[in-house]
């Protein structure tokens, strides 16, 4: 039988009154990762490096490397080997497309006794003693005084990412005005004093999708109603990505309040103090966000958002909403999370380039471009000599060069005809991919300027992704219009 060991709030009795503990932080060794020196960083984004990669997209930090809750998450629900046998068959697509949950809704281990809690060690004073967060044996029915070594640093680690490294729920770095060498006493590196900046701010949005992973992971596990909430509530925290642009469908890096220089900064929000990048845009009619801190509308500085989303920022709500949908109990954000998602596959722009069969010249160059110079195929791998049209979709951006005449509005359906054609027997065909490949560079900020692209006819990673657009689509509405599209 699986033991669960959940977090619930334990009581302790205190031989002072309890209220001078609340705010006090614990000296858990929960210490960051850092070396010796620590530098301040400038006050940018960490935006990708072009071709959709970045290098903290490689080497960065994974807010979720710790969880280890993963023990049983459940079966998928229907018949799975059944669907896989159908091999192609659009039917048994669409109906394993269509079974929510993905993961079964876990029982809560603890419907009476203790109160669950989702902090680890996080401390409260409740009828004059002392509530503590702690690590509950639910098949001992009692709290565990030495709990498994890694599943304690799990717990840490959540805390630490929790308390200390979401900002407003987004995910960043904390960077510190001084080293804090390892074993340096929560209650020294927590402290604002101590607190110089957030950076890596610019990824917030993949990365925040890579904590929400964990704590959807973590409630399985657990199934506990702390957890529940934790993980709903970072939900939340992903959708808020989309609705501070005001574009249906439209991801935000991270949002922030622009404010003057000189202004002390803060370990609760994300400043930033210069007005530097044309796709950064404000936060339209941010007073109608009841999300927004109070401090966004306090008048000390300006609400905006960070734009520019990669293929990488978009993994963040591409994978985990379909994980949560089903386990959600709000069907409102579960209708906004439908919409959003359906909205940016059908903001996705098609672009045909034409005739390459007729251009040799021009097929070599699009091979090399889009595929790169060391292409190794398997015999029966298709031939990129035989292809005579190559079909794309592209993200367009919002930037200051085409801000008056951008179309945010979610269209009706995925593109079918053409935004773009490249006619490789064109006498403008060479300057019409040049143009293209300028729109596709970053950061030009054109007016037809592309933020990310997909080339399914030519890559199997952009294909899969198109596919599970697709499929999310369907799923969320069940118009097998969208199954007819992936065919």
């Amino acid at each position: 039988m699986q033991t669960t060991r959940a977090l619930l709030g334990s009581m302790a009795l205190l031989l002072a009154a309890c209220a001078e503990s609340e705010t006090t932080p614990t000296d858990a060794a929960v210490t960051p990762d850092l070396g010796a020196d620590v530098t301040v960083a400038d006050d940018t984004d960490d935006a990708d490096a072009p071709d959709d990669v970045s290098a903290t997209d490689i080497a960065g930090d994974d807010p979720d490397a710790a969880d280890v809750f993963t023990d049983d998450v459940g079966e998928l629900p229907g018949d799975v080997t059944d669907t896989a046998d159908t091999g192609d068959s659009v039917d048994g697509v669409k109906d394993f497309t269509l079974q929510w949950p993905i993961f079964a809704v876990p029982p809560n281990p603890v419907v009476e006794g203790p109160e669950s809690c989702a902090v680890y060690l996080e401390e409260r004073c409740d009828g004059g003693k002392l509530a503590r967060c702690e690590i509950y044996d639910t098949a001992a029915a009692a709290f565990d005084d030495e709990p498994d070594p890694m599943l304690r640093r799990a717990y840490q680690y959540d805390r630490w990412y929790d308390l200390y490294s979401s900002p407003d729920g987004q995910t960043a770095e904390r960077v510190f005005k001084t080293a804090m060498p390892a074993g340096t006493p929560e209650s020294v590196w927590s402290d604002p004093a101590n607190f110089a900046q957030w950076t890596g701010e610019g990824d917030s949005a993949i990365w925040t999708g890579t904590a929400l992973t964990g704590y959807i992971l973590r409630y399985l596990h657990t199934g506990t109603e702390a957890d529940y909430q934790r993980m709903e509530e970072k939900t939340r925290v992903m959708l808020r990505f989309f609705l501070v642009t005001g574009i249906p469908g439209y991801l935000a890096r991270h949002h922030y309040l622009l404010v003057p220089e000189g202004t002390p900064n803060t370990p609760d929000h994300i400043f930033r103090y210069n007005k530097d990048s044309d796709d950064h845009r404000d936060i339209p009619n941010p007073e109608t966000l009841d999300f927004l801190p109070e401090l966004y509308l306090s008048g000390l500085g300006t609400p905006r958002w960070s734009g520019d989303p990669s293929i990488d920022q978009m993994n963040g709500p591409m994978e985990t909403f379909p994980m949560v949908y089903g386990l959600l109990r709000d069907e409102q954000l579960k209708a906004d999370i439908a919409e959003q998602m359906v909205c940016y596959l059908h903001s996705l722009r098609r672009i045909e380039i034409r005739n390459l069969q007729k251009n040799a010249e021009a097929l070599d160059a699009f091979q090399q471009f889009f595929t790169g110079d060391a292409l190794n195929l398997d015999p029966d791998d298709m031939d990129f000599q035989d292809l005579d049209q190559i079909v794309m979709y592209v993200h367009p951006q919002i930037n200051t060069s085409n801000e008056d005449t951008y179309d945010g509005s979610c269209k009706e359906f995925i593109q079918m005809e053409p935004w773009r054609v490249l006619d490789a027997t064109s006498d403008t065909f060479l300057l019409d991919a040049l143009v293209l490949f300028q729109d596709m560079a970053r950061p030009e900020n054109r007016p037809q300027q592309i933020n990310h692209f997909y080339i399914p006819s030519i890559r199997g990673g952009d294909a899969a992704h198109m596919m599970h657009l697709t499929l999310m689509a369907y799923a969320f509405t069940g118009d097998s219009k969208y199954v007819d599209f992936m065919n």
